[in-house]
């Protein structure tokens, strides 16, 4: 509370304020007097008093202009006057200065030192000269009681008037003309006491409450004892440990088998040994950290990470009746490692299950090397145990081999199978099933398809998913296998809710890129393996934003279970290794030219609409495009081939590749670069075969077939998407990425075309990037995503946005000589 600046008093002039005071003066002005007064005193707008026998006199400044009330005592009563013309801020002004008079008995009259007792009378002899003279004849005091108890709102004071035969009356509810002059005194001393300790009037029940836990403290702590030596007081035991602080509580999960899959499961709070009841913990939950008052036991807190968990495990199992929750829950993201778990028998021996190793007792085919034979099992095991496997396999080594052989394995599969993949891979699901398991019926989802109920295999395109999405929804299949689950990382799009409707006995994902741009593409693919969980979407997104370090190191720890990731290098010890090498392309005089003439035009353009994310990338395509060849820009498309620093470059770097008679992958993310390319070898290099696939390539196994089976040196154009997944390209031993990718991930895929099972030579890649250019920026943004995916998954966010990385967009898009 504030102090004032200024007081001047005596002490017989106190004496004589605190008689006068005995009587309530409140209704002595008016309610909007009242309101403004408590406010100027909270605020410290009294700026002096002077106390003498026949007034009190209130200062205080405005504006810079100093003015005051006066009270008089007229009569038995309080008279106001001031030095303004406005009654009723005079009136105001005098309400604060009483409150403030009323603190400064109590300080000085109640509070007095020891010493002070040399030169006047202590509080007792005040008191007891002021009962003698108001009593006379009328006979002793009564006694005045406190009792102070913990109740849910705070600390209670009940105040009771003891009389000699014991009976007891609430001192806040007897009229003021039954007391006697010297009870009158008691009864304003408490009141005043009473509001210093910041104790407010429940006046319908008549008691003093006090809520906020820090002046409890104060007041035990400290304030009681002074209290005691004025009056009888009664504690309940509960009251004294309060002065140790809230006892913080334990939070128990307590989880029961039920069925087969399921579980039921509750919180339970303790303190101490004893378990709290239902409601106690519903208002610690809702405390949220804050120290709960329980009688009986003092203040209690719940930590406030205790209780987010309790609510973030109430919205991840929101989905599920009671007794129904899935069992894999019991590795959600939201429990803390601290935290302790009660599981009945049968649930601890499924968890120690799950970790275990599997068993590679299961029979299947001999061609599965010992790595595959491994997975396989792994697969199952999991599956067995009732959740969802990610693979997460570095491209290359089979993963499409691991869930045929699992599919082909299982003898009490009666229902129909279905693998979703991108459209260019479903001709290659179809090749490896024709290839090593000819005895699976297999039908493609198309237009027309009639689904029959017959236990066969489904091959179907996320597309055609979509499309189909009511009549797949009615089938329940053994196994619902999402290829590339990369492309369900988005959770808003009509794919991947429609991924999420199918219904399956089991669940896989298969991707060696399960992050290719932020966490939510890992948690998207969870919420189709196995729902809940990573938690919601909204508390998953926070915690990503806000926990950073903290949340992934428990990411981690939460899908390692069900995550398998093995590297080539780890499992293929005879896969020749790779080199990879970045080229570095200079820009031709025109080319520059053209690229600094792009700066400028976006750098004016963009002036002050750094949020319009659309134009921002459509000028990146133009200096990316520059970059790579001036001809892929509207204005130049007629130029040469030799006005491109990366077609220079690829030319001189092919020719003694082609004389070696090695064959070459190319790879751009533009058509019309290949198309340029595929020019320029044809002027070069008139007699190297070549073959292409594009987006728009009908037939995608003609092209790949040929390439492979060619004899001499050959050469494979493809566009980074329509050529970088779902092909092998093995017969290569060099792979040319002519144009940098904002995502690392994309690259990988295409590298690994050619880098996989059945590769016999080392592999050379080459990353053209023009110096000085975005490119050489878009690299550095690579590295910060690789970064991510190694975090979580390599070693078993979002990218942020451009600004978080570069300084300004001139940083990001100026070339540098």
């Amino acid at each position: 509370m504030h102090r004032i600046l200024q007081r001047s008093y005596d002490l017989p002039a106190l004496e004589l304020w605190l008689e006068r005071l005995v009587s309530a003066w409140e209704p002595t002005f008016g309610k909007d007097a009242l309101e403004l007064g408590r406010f100027w005193y909270r605020e410290g707008a009294v700026r002096g008093l002077e106390v003498s026998r026949e007034s009190l006199i209130v200062h205080s400044k405005e504006g810079g202009a100093l003015w005051y009330a006066v009270i008089d005592w007229e009569s038995g009563r309080l008279a106001v006057r001031s030095s303004v013309l406005d009654k009723a801020r005079g009136h105001a002004l005098a309400v604060a200065g009483l409150y403030e008079l009323e603190e400064l008995i109590t300080e000085v009259l109640v509070f007095l030192p020891d010493e002070s007792e040399k030169t006047t009378n202590s509080l007792d002899e005040n008191l007891h000269q002021f009962s003698k003279s108001a009593l006379g004849e009328e006979g002793s005091l009564r006694n005045l009681c406190i009792k102070v108890c913990v109740t849910r709102e705070g600390l209670e004071l009940t105040a009771l008037w003891q009389g000699e035969e014991g009976s007891c009356v609430p001192v806040l509810n007897e009229a003021e003309d039954t007391l006697t002059h010297g009870e009158r005194e008691q009864a304003i001393l408490l009141s005043m006491l009473a509001r210093r300790a910041g104790f407010s009037l429940d006046a319908r029940r008549g008691v003093y409450l006090l809520r906020e836990f820090e002046k409890i403290r104060s007041f035990v702590s400290s304030m009681l004892v002074d209290w005691k030596k004025r009056f009888s007081v009664e504690c309940s035991p509960d009251v004294y440990a309060l002065v140790h602080g809230p006892e913080r509580v334990r939070l128990v999960g307590n989880a029961q088998s039920k069925g087969a899959r399921g579980f039921r499961f509750e919180w339970q709070v303790l303190a101490g040994e004893d378990v709290l009841s239902a409601r106690d913990m519903r208002r610690l939950l809702r405390g949220g950290g804050v120290p709960v008052f329980m009688p009986g036991k003092g203040a209690l807190v719940l930590p406030a990470e205790d209780a987010t968990l309790v609510d973030h495990w109430k919205h991840s199992a929101a989905g599920w009746k009671e007794g129904e929750v899935p069992r894999y829950m019991l590795f959600s993201l939201f429990e803390k490692a601290e935290t302790p778990w009660n599981l009945d028998g049968g649930l601890h021996a499924w968890k120690e299950n799950v970790l275990a190793s599997p068993e590679e007792s299961i029979e299947l085919p001999k061609f599965l090397r010992s790595y595959q034979h491994a997975g396989v099992a792994w697969l199952k095991h999991r599956l067995g145990c009732g959740c969802h496997p990610l693979l997460a396999d570095e491209m290359g080594l089979g993963k499409a081999v691991h869930v045929l052989s699992l599919i082909a394995a299982d003898e009490e599969r009666t229902k129909p199978s279905i693998i979703v993949c991108p459209a260019t891979v479903v001709p290659v699901w179809l090749q490896e099933v024709a290839r090593f398991f000819p005895a699976i019926e297999t039908r493609m989802v198309r237009t027309g398809v009639v689904f029959d109920g017959t236990s066969c295999l489904w091959v179907c395109s996320y597309t055609q998913l979509r499309r189909h999405r009511a009549l797949l929804d009615a089938i329940d299949f053994d196994y619902a296998v999402l290829d590339e689950a990369q492309f369900i990382k988005n959770p808003d799009t009509k794919v991947a809710h429609a991924c999420m409707q199918l219904n399956a006995k089991h669940r896989i994902a298969l991707t060696g890129t399960p992050i290719e741009n932020k966490h939510l593409d890992l948690w998207t693919i969870f919420r189709f393996l196995m729902p809940g969980l990573l938690g919601t979407r909204a508390t998953f997104e926070r915690k990503v934003m806000h926990d950073g370090e903290v949340f992934l190191s428990a990411l981690k720890r939460q899908i390692a279970p069900f995550v398998l990731r093995r590297t080539k290098q780890a499992v293929l010890k005879e896969l020749p290794d790779k080199v990879e090498v970045v080229l570095p392309c200079p820009l031709t005089d025109l080319q520059r030219v053209a690229y600094q003439k792009i700066v400028e035009e976006a750098k004016r353009e963009l002036s002050g609409e750094q949020e319009n994310a659309m134009h921002l990338f459509t000028w990146l395509l133009r200096l990316r495009q520059a970059a790579c060849d001036p001809a892929l820009l509207p204005s130049h498309e007629q130029v040469s081939y030799e006005q491109s620093g990366k077609l220079l470059a690829l030319l001189d770097r092919l020719e003694p590749v082609f004389d070696s008679g090695s064959k070459v992958v190319i790879f751009s993310q533009f058509v019309r670069f290949l198309e340029r390319v595929e020019c320029a070898l044809q002027e070069r290099f008139p007699d190297i075969a070549r073959f292409k696939l594009i987006g728009d390539t009908k037939d995608r196994s003609a092209p790949v077939r040929h390439f492979q089976e060619s004899t001499r040196a050959a050469c494979f154009l493809g566009s980074l998407r329509a050529g970088g997944t779902g092909i092998t390209l093995h017969d290569a031993d060099y792979v040319f990425l002519l144009d940098p990718w904002w995502n690392p991930a994309v690259e990988a895929q295409a590298v690994d075309r050619v880098h996989r099972l059945g590769q016999q030579k080392k592999v050379m890649i080459y990353r053209l990037i023009a110096p000085g250019t975005l490119e050489e920026r878009i690299q550095t943004l690579k590295e910060h995503k690789h970064a991510l995916f190694d975090a979580l998954v390599g070693q078993l966010g979002t990218l942020s946005d451009i600004e978080q990385y570069f300084a300004s967009l001139g940083a990001l898009i100026d070339y540098k000589e």
